[in-house]
């Protein structure tokens, strides 16, 4: 996953997740990269809730940052989509 803010200042990105039971027996982890660099992270289990801090800097006034997710799974029975947590809500507070 990618988040990508135009004309960004300095300020942290507050990211909402959650995940699915029913496919995620154990704990799975979000981190988050600035440029290359591991700035946050969170592990959790479904079906508990999390909220990734992730500082964001500004790069000629934009903001970019790279989520991964491990473990991803398949679900099967058909659906070949490789599925992770869901990110449900973005939220930037400037400094």
């Amino acid at each position: 996953v990618s988040y990508v803010r135009r004309n960004c200042t300095p300020g942290v990105l507050q990211v909402s997740l959650h995940s699915d039971a029913s496919l995620f027996g154990a704990p799975q982890t979000v981190v988050a990269s600035v440029a290359g660099r591991s700035v946050a992270r969170v592990r959790f289990q479904a079906p508990d809730d999390a909220v990734l801090r992730v500082p964001l800097e500004s790069e000629g006034g934009v903001c970019r940052v790279t989520f991964d997710v491990s473990p991803t799974a398949v679900p099967g029975g058909g659906d070949s989509r490789r599925l992770g947590v869901h990110f449900d809500a973005f939220n930037f507070e400037p400094r």
